[in-house]
């Protein structure tokens, strides 16, 4: 019995000195559900896949540092760019919205903008595309939630579907009469794109501590053959 604890105090003592330290080996590495998809490459470049419910990708650059490994993104802009002018209205007591999507005609269709006013609730357009609304209240911030439906695709499994992003948020300052002419500057590739900045992963013994949406997922190593 004592022989027992003394390996277990030993195994404790060797595990506090080296700080359980595991080493991190480029490949492929996937957790279990399937859902999210690494592949390391020894050249410090990695791949990305995710299919847990729309289909996203990216490509990047991994770095080492301690216990945590790191991915970036090559792109790193996670937002929908937003202009805008205001200038004086027409109708007293109504501010009016004239929302442009910003994207070539057959095309502006496929995208539907929510906006979300002072940090209130979204409203709901009835119509795809551009589109324009009265408000009567003032418009201190506005940010778009943005969605890609396209009317038409290459069929219906996961890469025909678009998650939805959001846009930057602009703060206008419009008072109850002004008018805000807004253009909304897609960039598509946003929608089946996944931005990391600087993400930290933990090593563990051939696998990942990955974290996605609040969620923790453990990647393992694939054998290779």
């Amino acid at each position: 019995m004592k022989s027992i604890r003394l390996m277990i105090c030993c195994a404790i003592l060797a595990c506090s000195l080296s700080g359980c330290s595991y080493e991190f080996l480029p490949g492929k590495y996937a957790a279990r559900r399937g859902i999210h998809h690494f592949h390391f490459r020894p050249d410090s470049t990695f791949t990305y896949e995710f299919s847990g419910g729309c289909y996203k990708e990216a490509t990047g650059n991994w770095r080492e540092d301690g216990q945590r490994l790191y991915v970036s993104s090559l792109g790193q802009v996670d937002r929908i760019p937003v202009t805008y002018q205001k200038r004086e209205g027409t109708k007293p007591g109504v501010s009016v919205m004239n929302v442009t999507v910003n994207m070539p005609k057959e095309e502006v269709s496929n995208y539907v903008c929510f906006p979300v006013l002072n940090k209130e609730k979204p409203y709901f357009p009835k119509t795809r595309g551009s589109f324009s609304f009265g408000h009567k209240e003032r418009i201190d911030s506005l940010v778009f939630a943005i969605s890609k439906i396209p009317f038409s695709g290459g069929g219906f499994d996961l890469r025909a579907c678009f998650q939805r992003v959001l846009s930057e948020t602009i703060y206008p300052q419009a008072a109850i009469g002004d008018t805000l002419d807004v253009q909304v500057n897609i960039i598509d590739s946003l929608f089946s794109y996944q931005v990391f900045k600087n993400e930290p992963m933990k090593i563990g013994r051939k696998s990942l501590v990955f974290r996605y949406e609040g969620k923790k997922y453990r990647l393992h190593l694939k054998k290779t053959r």
